[in-house]
């Protein structure tokens, strides 16, 4: 297929290229590729059964996550004399923990609020999170901190954005943590003495708090979930939203993400058992979505980072194990919108064997082998480019260098030109074009290596605006680069 299939318009190209800035479009240091987690608490073997077979079916996957509901599961059931869960990953699984232990087992603001002014209490949960942190170093985990806490403290408090609670008593400098001295005892201070913890005792570990999109309501919404609301009363709640992130975060410890959840449970069993169709969100409700995680994690300069986003899909049954949802199957129809929004990863799955969808490889049974599959397809494409600075080739060229395959890109007055530079030892090269869902448009070069390829021109006028992907295969070195074309 050749690009007159491409719609006629004039065009300059921007190149996305990785850059040395940290923050909002760039991973964390040493952050591998997209990241894909699956919920795994080691011992509920509907879980693991299904995550180890498609383990040894080569899918790869690069975390299992589990929930800290207490801080006496960490040393019970994680950490115990016959047991580490960060370091007895199946085949070497890496870990990602939830700590949800201020509310400990309670729901809403009054269990936050009491917890946190007890001080007993307090000491226990920081001397249970350092004990879990020294016994995880050497598997760089991931931490998402807190869900529903950060929320319930905004939502009960819009019109001060959270302030009066913020300024509630959290016992830190008074624990007998010597590493906490430095925080007044308010809940403000609790984000970032956790994020201290985490990171003085293993830097190597990546740490973002999660922030719940129900926690702030715009004037005029009509809809209890925010998404079904307008796109511009969206960008108000994230923009009131990543202002109060800001805050409660301040300039010191702000962590490597910002995280962001969908629901506990799948759309149908929200369906069946609460008689809501509230969570079946439409492409509609996806765009808004995306742009509000977009907006908050671009203004709190933080990557993205999706948690506990419930696998199902449409045409499941609604029966334990095999409820449907909508997220996934937008999810992967449009990879490049999450990436554009500064997505770095995702850890898919919710908390509650039954009333979430199960990730299996066989049909008859969870999700028909869905999820996995989809997986297996968005692996093809590796690796990606999580580095979405832009540089704009209105002049001159730019090159960047990944998997020691060199690509310039280089505007002229009437044509693109595209030159590839791989290692002369490898023997077949392919350049193909592809459009944003993963489709081949044309190939660009095929054929052997004699470490300059010749130069592909590409007249602009052949070009819609949009996003594309150069692919380059020499030999096992593939490399996707994403470019995009605006007027």
């Amino acid at each position: 297929m050749g690009y007159n299939k491409l719609l006629k318009s004039s065009a300059i190209l921007l190149l996305l290229f990785i850059s040395s800035y940290c923050g909002w479009g760039t991973p964390p240091a040493k952050w591998d590729d997209y990241c894909f987690g699956l919920v795994s608490n080691g011992t509920a073997l509907l879980w693991e059964d299904q995550l180890k077979a498609a383990i040894d079916k080569g899918i790869r996957i690069d975390r299992r996550y589990v929930y800290i509901n207490n801080p006496d599961e960490i040393s019970t059931m994680l950490f115990t004399p016959w047991t580490n869960y960060a370091k007895k990953g199946y085949k070497g699984l890496k870990p990602a923990f939830t700590a949800y232990m201020l509310q400990n087992g309670g729901d809403g603001l009054a269990a936050v609020l009491q917890n946190a002014s007890d001080q007993t209490y307090m000491k226990k949960l920081f001397t249970a999170l350092k004990f879990a942190v020294d016994s995880s170093k050497g598997t760089s985990p991931i931490y998402v901190l807190e869900p529903d806490v950060w929320g319930y403290l905004l939502q009960n408090d819009q019109a001060n954005l959270g302030k009066t609670n913020l300024n509630q008593t959290c016992y830190l400098n008074n624990l007998g943590c010597s590493w906490l001295t430095e925080f007044d005892n308010k809940l403000q201070n609790y984000p970032a003495a956790l994020i201290k913890t985490i990171k003085t005792f293993d830097p190597d570990a990546y740490v973002g708090i999660l922030m719940a999109f129900w926690a702030y309501q715009p004037a005029g919404a009509t809809n209890v979930i925010l998404f079904k609301n307008s796109s511009d009363k969206v960008l108000a709640a994230a923009d009131k939203t990543a202002e109060y992130i800001n805050l409660l975060l301040g300039t010191k410890y702000r962590g490597d993400f910002v995280g962001f959840e969908k629901y506990g449970a799948d759309a149908g069993y929200a369906k069946v058992n609460m008689s809501t169709d509230n969570y079946y969100w439409t492409d509609s409700d996806m765009a808004n979505y995306v742009a509000w995680c977009k907006r908050v994690s671009q203004t709190v300069d933080l990557p993205a980072f999706g948690w506990q986003i419930c696998l199902g899909h449409t045409g499941l049954p609604n029966t334990d194990n095999r409820y449907e949802d909508t997220f996934y199957p937008y999810f992967f129809t449009h990879v490049n919108d999450f990436i554009q929004a500064g997505f770095i990863g995702m850890l898919a799955s919710c908390a509650n064997q039954g009333k979430g969808t199960l990730y299996t490889l066989n049909s008859g049974t969870g999700d028909d082998g869905w999820f996995l599959q989809h997986l297996q397809d968005f692996n093809k494409l590796r690796s990606y480019n999580l580095n979405i600075t832009t540089g704009n080739l209105q002049n001159g060229s730019l090159k960047f260098v990944q998997k020691n395959i060199a690509i310039e890109i280089k505007k002229e007055s009437q044509s693109i030109s595209i030159q590839v530079r791989v290692p002369q030892q490898i023997g077949t090269v392919d350049v193909d074009l592809y459009d944003v869902g993963g489709a081949k448009i044309s190939t660009l070069y095929k054929g052997n290596n004699s470490g300059i390829l010749p130069v592909v021109n590409i007249k602009k006028n052949n070009f819609s605006m949009g996003v594309y992907y150069i692919r380059i295969q020499a030999g096992s070195l593939i490399k996707m680069q994403q470019i995009i074309f605006s007027e």
